[in-house]
């Protein structure tokens, strides 16, 4: 039987201080981060098919470890960040 895989897209929406909107930040290496949510251990934010089109569709997706799921965190200054995904993706 195949592996089904949980998948869930992210919406921009009001803030409600609920654990969907919690996410925890994980080192990935050279500069580079995961974005886990507190829904589920290892549910992280990736980027469809590692695409890099704009209007491309971000969803939470099982932590994998790829280019789609690394984002840097670029300041843009007044405590905002600019987060964009890996540039290899």
């Amino acid at each position: 039987m195949p592996v089904q895989k949980q998948v869930a897209d992210l919406i921009v929406g009001g803030n409600y201080a609920t654990d969907n909107q919690l996410f925890q930040f994980q080192y990935a290496g050279g500069g580079y981060w995961y974005i886990l949510s507190k829904l589920r251990d290892n549910f992280a934010i990736d980027v469809d098919g590692a695409k890099t089109e704009a209007g491309t569709n971000v969803h939470l997706w099982d932590l994998n470890e790829t280019a789609a799921q690394k984002f840097k965190l670029v300041d843009a200054g007044g405590g905002y960040y600019y987060i964009p995904v890996s540039d290899t993706a």
